[in-house]
């Protein structure tokens, strides 16, 4: 290939054509090639094409001191692009004597350290402001792409390919390599990873240096490291304030283009959406839109362009804003109807069984005070007063309706068939399952179990958006309750191998007998006699169940110590300080019929019902009299309460430590003392 010369080109750079003649003496003017231009038929001539330099063909012909006083006006970015325009140029910037050009142009940067003495200024200005990957030139690298120490911008892939953590750097020192922080498993965020690039051109400088003249290099390559990171950390405050301030220049722009377009949408007719929008955080916000959030100014030409997208947009804003604060009202008159329904439990027995909010909304006697009262009227307890006149038949028609359904779940059974009764309901055989919790349910606990109107908005029936809204649905809805025939066909076998006839024992009944049930199979001289109650027996068959062992469980024959064991090992299991029921709703108030949560439950009786405790009654008093204001709700009361207990009458201790260790709340330390505490209540009977 023929080698071009660019001798010319040099020549031009260094020693400048300097124009001193003005005459229009037509020989000292440069002759230009004419160039015929095309014409279109009918048309007139099109104008001269151009040269690839242009108009300013001649400026590298201006005089130096000229050129460099127009360039010191520009940036240095503005000066990097200039140089890459044409070899003159570039030769001119690139020369030595265009240093102080380089220095007034980073004068206009406000705050932008001086120029470090291992970089040249076209170079200082080239890792400032040119956006190319020093490595694979790849562009747009952002300025966080900058290492200053290492004096090299580079994109996320060759950066981590450059710098290496955990290498041993080729025997190299670190402390004299540049390096980067990164975020690690082991070490989290500060490990450093070193310049592999550096780490070799040391390895080569340094591997034929022995004794003295090592020591001067390290020292000399040392010092000239701490130079670089002091150096690069005034840079890095010089870049996040550039950064912050460009933030601040563009949202200063978004929030004038915003402002544009929301006095264009108002005269429109949307300036009270738009009001709407900026008073409540929660709706779609104008703001927010990817056409409003543009960092360029709003003109007519662009504001054409998107009027009809915005337009729309504010449409379907309203649309939502609609829907969301009818969702807000039917919630806010929910709780309205609660409250009242909560009245109305203080005044029925301590475990009535009463239909869910949600199955009471829906009665045509209170859906329409819900959904058709005016939306700017406030709903309150007197809008309910004389629906509530009828609730009590709506009661009981609900629990008709309901446990015909369950009869109907049982008539499923091929054991039962027609046989199916609602006297069925009451026996200790009837369970039922529950997929939500996967939990064998009797009855008539099945009624008020949390499942059966627990909205589920990732299943895939059509909620009603009425329900959705009020945060519950009608018994049942979601269809997680179903008869649970396995746990019929234990039942039936354990009543009938233990002297009880299984079609006319009833749960009322086996509860009030309350009889204590063993599993030999799990009973042993180290642990204790595992000892239950009904239904507890009949979940704990399942295990056995596998093993083919079904004559484990029968009924358990115990001592009057044993008895008491028993007892207080139970009490145990159901206290607070277990901590089965200290993180939910567990709990029923018998003066107000509210379920309470544990850790609310002392200040409710303290502030709703100071009238039933004395005025020095405290927290502590709280924990072991806890029966005496509180209650388990139905739905609680086979959750935790009737697992079984490990009762050992050689060693109660080790039996009331493990009634406090399902859900421990306090340490090893506390957990010792309790137990023994309950052994000297035990000791003491």
């Amino acid at each position: 290939m023929q080698r071009r010369s660019t001798q010319k080109a040099k020549d031009k750079a260094e020693k400048p054509v300097y124009n001193v003649d003005e005459s229009d003496d037509e020989n000292t003017q440069r002759r230009k090639r004419r160039r015929k231009s095309q014409t279109v038929p009918g048309g007139s001539k099109s104008k001269a094409a151009s040269g690839k330099r242009g108009k300013l063909e001649y400026i590298t012909e201006m005089p130096l001191d000229i050129l460099f006083e127009i360039f010191s006006h520009l940036s240095p970015s503005d000066l990097l692009s200039l140089a890459r325009t044409s070899k003159p140029l570039r030769g001119a910037l690139m020369h030595r004597s265009s240093t102080y050009v380089w220095k007034k142009a980073r004068s206009h940067i406000s705050g932008f350290p001086d120029c470090p003495n291992d970089l040249s200024e076209p170079q200082y200005a080239n890792l400032a402001f040119d956006t190319s990957c020093h490595y694979c030139e790849r562009t747009q690298i952002p300025n966080q792409g900058i290492v200053w120490c290492n004096r090299t911008r580079g994109c996320k892939k060759c950066t981590a390919d450059n710098f290496l953590y955990g290498s041993d750097m080729y025997g190299v020192p670190r402390d004299i390599l540049p390096y980067i922080l990164l975020y690690t498993r082991r070490v989290g965020y500060g490990a450093k990873a070193y310049c592999r690039r550096t780490a070799l051109k040391y390895h080569d400088e340094m591997k034929d240096l022995q004794g003295q003249a090592l020591e001067e290099w390290c020292v000399l390559k040392k010092a000239e490291h701490i130079s670089r990171m002091e150096h690069a950390e005034l840079c890095e405050i010089w870049n996040q304030n550039r950064a912050e301030e460009r933030s601040s220049e563009l949202e200063n722009i978004r929030l004038r283009r915003y402002t544009a377009i929301k006095e264009k949408l108002s005269a429109e007719g949307w300036g009270d959406e738009i009001a709407k929008q900026e008073s409540d955080s929660s709706f779609n916000h104008l703001a927010d839109h990817k056409l409003v959030r543009q960092p360029r100014d709003l003109t007519e030409r662009i504001w054409n362009n998107v009027k009809k997208t915005l337009i729309d947009f504010m449409a379907d804003c309203k649309v939502k804003r609609l829907e969301q604060e009818h969702r807000k009202m039917i919630r806010e008159r929910g709780a309205v109807l609660r409250e009242v329904l909560a009245e109305y439990a203080s005044t029925q027995p301590l475990h009535a069984v009463i239909p869910s909010f949600a199955d009471i909304a829906i009665l045509d006697k209170f859906r329409p005070i819900i959904e058709d009262t005016p939306i700017d009227e406030e709903v309150t307890a007197a809008h309910f007063e004389k629906a509530m006149v009828e609730l009590p038949y709506h009661v009981r028609a609900w629990r008709r309706s309901t446990d015909n359904e369950l009869v109907e779940m049982m008539k499923l059974c091929p054991d039962i068939g027609d046989r199916a009764n609602e006297s069925m309901l009451l026996l200790a055989t009837t369970f039922f399952r529950c997929q939500g919790c996967h939990k064998q349910i009797g009855y008539p606990r099945i009624l008020v179990h949390k499942c059966a109107t627990c909205v589920n908005f990732y299943d895939k029936l059509d909620e009603s958006p009425f329900f959705r809204d009020l945060g519950q649905r009608s018994w049942n809805q979601g269809r997680v309750v179903s008869f649970d025939q396995a746990s019929y066909r234990k039942a039936r076998w354990i009543l009938e191998d233990n002297g009880f006839d299984p079609d006319s024992e009833t749960t009322a009944r086996l509860n009030l007998f309350d009889p204590a049930f063993e599993c030999r199979a799990c009973s042993n001289s180290d642990d204790g006699r595992l000892i239950m109650r009904w239904p507890t027996v009949v979940g704990h068959m399942v295990h056995h169940e596998r093993e083919g062992d079904l004559a484990c469980c029968g009924l358990a024959s115990l001592r009057e110590d044993e008895k008491l064991l028993t007892e207080l090992l139970e009490y145990a299991k159901r206290s607070p300080l277990s901590g089965s029921y200290a993180h939910f709703n567990s709990w029923k108030c018998i003066y107000c019929r509210r379920n309470v949560a544990w850790q609310g439950s002392f200040g409710h009786l303290k502030t709703i019902h100071p009238e039933f405790i004395p005025d020095d009654y405290d927290e502590a008093e709280h924990v072991h009299s806890f029966d005496e204001h509180l209650a388990l709700q139905l739905d609680a009361s086979w959750h935790i309460l009737s697992q079984p207990v490990k009762v050992k009458i050689s060693d109660p201790f080790v039996s009331f430590k493990d009634a406090f260790s399902g859900y421990p709340l306090f340490d090893d330390g506390q957990l010792d003392a309790v137990a023994e505490q309950m052994v000297q209540v035990f000791l003491g009977r």
